[in-house]
């Protein structure tokens, strides 16, 4: 990592006198690029940007809104929604999609993706700020990306838009995000990210915490949701509870639309019903405890 102050002076100078937007989805990085950008302090007109895709982590999607009200005196908040707002669970419950894996990210574009786009196009900002990692791409990203660093900046564009972007944590390794997030009393966020002996054990090596969509699975988001089940972090235990039944469920034949080969293709109408029906007793009974918290 470079040193923060070459940081900060850095971002100064790209962000003077532009329109900036910053996306923020409330997870480690971005929480570190947000208060980068708010210590660098350039004379810019200064958006920040939250997605609420209707399928994030609850206590994520709860942070997110914390740091909105607090930069909300000196920058303009957006936060944009998929259309419809429960657009995710839609495609579960009344299409039949399964849930999110690797080798089908279906909800990506629709929830996030696009809502993202629509706003950066009508904004027309100068430059868009993300909180990419060089250490999470691979190797062969990491070697295009160095060429493009700014004493320790990363510059680019965002995709779809390309827009110029600026990523002011490329450089940072994990333990630096952890670090940086203590220092600036976010130590309940970071520890939802440190890779653990026992963390590789269960998800394997090589694995980065990440947070997202809680009904995905994918192997990084399923290592955050179990470290904030450890954690206690409400309410972690009762969606881990769901999403593992969910997961499990929906790879049984029975509970799937088979086409003319065999293959599972969408979810059962029965099956939909039942889980639609669980999700909704889900929901009823943890807003009892925190209204809204989904």
């Amino acid at each position: 990592m470079f040193p923060v102050s070459e940081l900060l002076s850095t971002l100064t100078s790209i962000l003077r006198d532009k329109k900036v937007v910053v996306l923020f989805s409330g997870g480690r990085d971005s929480t570190i690029a947000v208060d980068l950008v708010r210590r660098a302090d350039p004379s810019s007109e200064i958006h920040v940007l939250f997605c609420d895709t209707g399928c994030e982590f609850p206590w994520i999607r709860s942070h997110a809104f914390r740091v909105l009200s607090r930069v909300a005196g000196s920058w303009d908040v957006h936060v944009v929604s998929p259309d419809p707002p429960d657009l995710f669970w839609r495609y579960i419950f009344e299409k039949g999609y399964p849930p999110p894996r690797p080798d089908f990210r279906w909800h990506t574009r629709r929830v996030l993706v696009t809502p993202v786009r629509r706003f950066l196009e009508r904004m027309k900002p100068d430059v868009v700020v993300m909180g990419s990692r060089l250490e999470e791409l691979p190797e062969a990203k990491r070697r295009e990306y160095r060429a493009k660093l700014l004493d320790g900046v990363g510059t680019g564009y965002h995709n779809p838009t390309k827009i110029p972007a600026v990523f002011p944590v490329a450089t940072f390794t994990a333990s630096d995000c952890y670090r940086y997030l203590v220092r600036i009393g976010e130590r309940s966020l970071a520890r939802l990210y440190v890779v653990s002996p026992e963390l590789r054990e269960v998800f394997g090596s090589g694995v980065f915490p990440r947070s997202g969509c809680w009904l995905c699975r994918f192997r990084e988001y399923q290592a955050h949701f179990y470290l904030a089940r450890q954690y206690g972090v409400f309410p972690a235990r009762e969606l881990w509870d769901y999403a593992t039944w969910f997961w499990q469920e929906s790879q049984r034949p029975e509970n799937r639309i088979l086409d003319e080969h065999g293959s599972p293709r969408r979810l059962s109408p029965e099956f939909r019903e039942r889980a639609r029906d669980r999700f909704y007793r889900l929901v009823s009974s943890l807003d009892a405890v925190l209204p809204g918290v989904l």
